[in-house]
């Protein structure tokens, strides 16, 4: 791997023999390139230029960077979000002399640095996601539930699953003639002494 430097206008390499560093075992390796202003006349010392200043005609006139817009000697950012969105699907967020787009959460940039793909988030721990039960991969998000949990329904989290009472909960009654004692999972009847459990428990 190796990195090459350049100048932005207005800058030279202080020595054009040194304009790449190597990488080596993880560090990059040789001397860090230095850029120096250059030389400039004596009419564009005094120019007063915000960026750039270079000699036109024997005269000094003022450059800016990409990214920004001219206004006399100054330079002010140009904002490229105005513009269809800067190209991005989503969100677009401008910085100075330039721009990036973003996605909403659920989402992931694409390798075009504008289209924005669907996380599948049930793809982790071996398509669990972040749910405790089965999870189901939505767009731009994910849905869990407690199939496959025997006993159990969707907690206040909507990830983890909880363990319904069928000794108590209206919905899931075991119907237990004397006692019902409510496991994880599950429950089981129980009956006083002098009485055993029916083939309908």
């Amino acid at each position: 791997l190796i990195a090459i430097y350049r100048c932005i206008p207005g800058y030279k390499l202080h020595n054009p023999r040194s304009r790449s560093l190597g990488c080596q075992n993880g560090k990059w390796v040789g001397r860090l390139p230095i850029c120096l202003p250059r030389k400039r006349k004596y009419g564009c010392l005094n120019a007063g230029c915000e960026h750039d200043c270079r000699e036109v005609n024997g005269k000094p006139q003022c450059f800016c960077f990409k990214g920004f817009n001219q206004n006399g000697k100054s330079c002010i950012d140009k904002n490229e979000c105005t513009k269809n969105n800067g190209g991005c699907q989503s969100t677009c967020n401008n910085t100075p002399g330039s721009f990036y787009c973003s996605c909403e959460s659920g989402y992931r940039l694409a390798a075009d640095h504008s289209t924005c793909l669907d996380v599948n988030e049930c793809l982790l721990r071996n398509g669990h996601g972040p749910c405790q039960g089965q999870c189901d991969n939505v767009d731009g998000g994910y849905r869990c539930s407690c199939e496959g949990v025997p006993g159990t329904r969707l907690a206040d989290d909507s990830t983890s699953c909880k363990d319904i009472d069928e000794c108590s909960d209206r919905d899931h009654l075991l119907g237990c003639s004397h006692s019902c004692i409510n496991t994880l999972g599950s429950a089981f009847c129980i009956c006083p002494s002098g009485y055993q459990l029916g083939s309908d428990w």
